[in-house]
């Protein structure tokens, strides 16, 4: 992996894993470590969560398409190292936003036909909440909603403005 070249996106759009399209991956206990220290990256790599999560689907019997699409998640990393999660000071004398996103693939495992989604909130630019489902779309957004909502009316009851 020292030698190889970076890709742009840490996985191919019309990549579909599945349970069965390949031969069974000859150490299971690699993947599942390389992917465990993938779970500790999206900390502070929020754009991989949905990959990663994928990834993970596949850890009681990883195959050999799993394991390359880890190896093209490392390939990303490697090339966008100096990407990440930046904490930036907010001045207080300036209105904060809160920015709520969510996006969600309806019915993409080709196995089970699940739905995946993801939500981030932000307050002015820093990322406060964040979470990846696999067919819970419903508590995600209830979760992450609250918890702009308390955050909201607590940047109220302190004076500053909500737009």
């Amino acid at each position: 992996m020292n030698e190889a070249q970076f890709v742009s996106s840490p996985m191919v759009a019309s990549c579909k894993l599945s349970k069965t399209r390949s031969d069974i991956f000859s150490d299971p206990t690699l993947y599942r470590s390389v992917v465990g220290a993938l779970q500790y990256a999206t900390l502070t790599r929020p754009e991989i969560n949905y990959v990663v999560s994928k990834v993970c689907q596949f850890m009681s019997n990883p195959l050999e398409g799993h394991w390359t699409a880890v190896k093209r998640i490392l390939r990303y990393l490697k090339g966008t190292i100096s990407y990440g999660l930046h904490i930036q000071p907010t001045s207080t004398s300036k209105s904060l936003s809160i920015t709520a996103l969510y996006d969600a693939d309806w019915a993409s495992d080709v196995d089970d036909r699940k739905s995946t989604s993801g939500s981030t909130i932000f307050l002015a630019s820093n990322l406060i909440s964040g979470g990846l489902v696999n067919n819970g779309l419903l508590l995600v957004l209830v979760l992450n909603w609250s918890i702009a909502v308390l955050l909201s009316l607590l940047l109220k009851f302190y004076g500053f403005k909500i737009y």
